[in-house]
């Protein structure tokens, strides 16, 4: 369970996650299945959260997606295509990183000149990502979950219902990212992320 303050639960809940540390980085080439088992197992690690953030939390989650990194070959290559794929297919905000940091010559691997080492992104590769935000999105969601700290928690019920960009299923995907200020856009957040440690309430 996350630990939370009370007086300052979140509003949102920005989750990023990577294949690579969910497992890819033990595939050897040619384990096919055993890649698709990796991606599989991740896609159910993010339902669970997003239904953990929804109902338990009482707040709206926020999705990265799976993302470049500087070992891809053609079995991982499918592999986040894959994941990708199945995240646009969620009722949440999905953040794509992966088109936004990734290398047009070399798709599935880092921009040249993003990466600081094969699994994480560096300044040029966080500002990469930052270019998925689409602020005004991100800003009507924030201004859609903001509470004061004595309003009581909204139910997972109430919270789908009166916050538009994560009800529908055929809405495209929120072009957002976990590096935005989130204090200019006067709401709190919660990130849990697999290269940094954003954190903000």
């Amino acid at each position: 369970a996350i630990p939370l303050n009370e007086k300052r639960k979140p509003t949102v809940v920005f989750i990023s996650l990577s294949l690579w540390n969910e497992g890819m980085k033990d595939v050897q080439p040619g384990e096919d299945l055993k890649a698709r088992v990796v991606s599989l197992r991740f896609l159910g690690g993010i339902l669970a959260l997003g239904k953990y953030v929804e109902e338990e939390i009482g707040a709206v989650p926020v999705f990265g997606s799976v993302y470049p990194n500087g070992t891809t070959d053609a079995q991982y290559l499918a592999e986040l295509l894959f994941a990708a794929a199945e995240m646009r297919k969620l009722s949440w905000c999905v953040i794509d990183f992966l088109t936004a940091a990734q290398d047009p010559a070399n798709p599935g691997r880092w921009a040249p000149g993003a990466m600081e080492d094969d699994a994480h992104p560096n300044d040029l590769g966080h500002s990469l990502m930052f270019s998925a935000i689409d602020s005004g999105s991100l800003a009507q969601l924030a201004k859609s979950r903001t509470w004061t700290e004595e309003e009581p928690s909204r139910s997972a019920s109430q919270s789908r219902s009166e916050t538009p960009m994560a009800s529908s299923r055929s809405r495209p995907a929120l072009e957002a990212a976990a590096l935005v200020p989130v204090n200019s856009f006067g709401m709190r957040c919660m990130a849990l992320e697999c290269f940094g440690c954003w954190s903000a309430f």
